[in-house]
């Protein structure tokens, strides 16, 4: 046990935000950005890697988040050095939006289950969800976390975090992925969802329930995906009246109107505000619209659907 090694991926929400939250249905694809964690034995010390090298942090939350949440279901982390590379997740210093502390998470709890023997995917999600809201904040649906554990695209609900993980990777030839360049915190605007009262809540989830539901039933076609997007993006914008937030910024209404010119529909991926953007194109559009979007100061992001999972190489 001299030295382990773990990675997970980041990740990237289709459909589903916000309603997930509430206990619906959101479809996730697990994407090629990799969170590397690495153990050896030594003095208790702790590194984290966000851009050009690592720094010394012993104290630092998200270590202490999992170190914490080990602790209580008796899996210790053992003493010793780990190294937590999640430089994928960033550019210029600034977190992209893919899911980096999910990713982090999960790989750093792998450490701990390669430290043990342990194998069970199950297990995997319930501690590392855990010492993800201990991290973050006590708002998070899983789904991150259940998408760097499963690998591939797909359908998560919190109700039943394992029981609905079958696979929807027909959606990926049709999306892009675009990042506004404008960094965006989702805590604000979490906390004001949960404010909205019973029955706005209630009307919301149901319309976004219903457009997840028949797009993960028909993930072949495009049209469909097209016409989601449009009807999500609508939803969204409505919610962000609601909340008092710009969930569709003005970077995010600029990068809806390129793809509909192009042929296609864009909507934020997460929280919105900021960070990316999920676009469905046809394919034979893909190279003028990432022209388009690099004169408006948008990239698109070199991004593969991943079936790395982080369950696969354990034990």
């Amino acid at each position: 046990m001299s030295t382990l090694l773990s990675s997970a991926p980041g990740k990237v929400m289709i459909a589903g935000e916000y309603a997930v939250l509430i206990g619906q249905d959101a479809i996730v694809a697990t994407i090629d950005r990799l969170a590397h964690c690495r153990y050896q034995e030594g003095s208790e010390r702790f590194f984290s890697k966000m851009g050009d090298g690592f720094i010394l942090d012993n104290y630092h939350p998200l270590y202490q988040a999992v170190k914490k949440t080990c602790q209580i279901v008796g899996l210790s982390l053992a003493t010793g050095e780990y190294y937590l590379d999640s430089s994928d997740f960033f550019s210029h210093g600034h977190k992209i939006g893919l899911g980096s502390s999910a990713a982090a998470v999960v790989a750093l709890c792998k450490i701990a289950f390669l430290q043990h023997g342990l194998s069970d995917s199950n297990l995997l999600f319930a501690i590392a969800h855990q010492a993800h809201q201990v991290f973050n904040t006590p708002q998070g649906s899983g789904a991150d976390i259940a998408a760097a554990i499963s690998g591939g695209i797909i359908v998560f609900n919190a109700r039943d975090p394992q029981g609905k993980m079958h696979q929807l990777s027909g959606l990926w030839p049709s999306i892009c992925i675009v990042a506004t360049g404008r960094p965006q915190s989702s805590a604000d605007f979490i906390k004001h969802f949960f404010e909205l009262d019973a029955h706005t809540l209630k009307h919301f989830a149901e319309q976004s329930q219903r457009i997840v539901v028949k797009l993960a039933n028909q993930p072949h076609s495009f049209q469909l995906l097209k016409e989601s997007f449009i009807k999500l993006y609508d939803l969204l914008e409505q919610l962000g009246q609601n909340l008092g937030c710009d969930i569709i910024s003005s970077e995010h209404k600029a990068i809806a109107e390129i793809a509909h010119f192009y042929g296609g529909a864009a909507k934020p991926s997460g929280a919105g505000g900021g960070d990316i953007a999920v676009v469905a194109l046809p394919k034979a559009q893909q190279s003028e619209f990432e022209q388009e979007i690099n004169n408006y100061g948008f990239s698109l992001l070199r991004t593969t659907l991943s079936s790395f999972c982080a369950s696969s190489n354990l034990k």
